[in-house]
Order: C-alpha cells, then sequence, then structure tokens
C-alpha cells in the first residue's frame, strides 16, 4: 500500500517497503505502490487475505503467485 499525501510531503520512510523488496529480490524502487482505497478494492479479489497483529506502518502487500 502506498503512503498517504501527508505522509509523502513529510518524508515518512518505511521500513516494510525494504524489507518487502528484499523477500522480492528486487529494487525498492520495482515494488507497485497502490493508493490506499485501490487496495482494499484489489484485496477483496484475493484468493486468501492473512491478518496479523503486526502494527507496522504501510505493511499491507498483495502477492501474485503464477501468470497474472
Amino acid at each position: 500500500m502506498d503512503r498517504v499525501e501527508a505522509d509523502k510531503k513529510r518524508g515518512l520512510m518505511v521500513p516494510a517497503y525494504a524489507a518487502f523488496a528484499a523477500v522480492a529480490n528486487k529494487n525498492i524502487d520495482d515494488l507497485e505502490y497502490v493508493e490506499r482505497f485501490d487496495f482494499y478494492e484489489r484485496a477483496k479479489e484475493a484468493f486468501v487475505v492473512i491478518q496479523t497483529n503486526d502494527k507496522t506502518l504501510y505493511a499491507n502487500a498483495i502477492i501474485y503467485k503464477g501468470v497474472i
């Protein structure tokens, strides 16, 4: 999930983005950042949703497997 405009303006760094990039073996700039409400719409179409008790900011991800 992408940061909201207020967080972008203040330059909020999101450690979760670096963690996602490392796991995906990608550069942090290669990840797709999706606006909050668009993210929620995509999540509605997911095959499975895993909810944790993690409170890390913006640590929401949609992971695709196979052919899109």
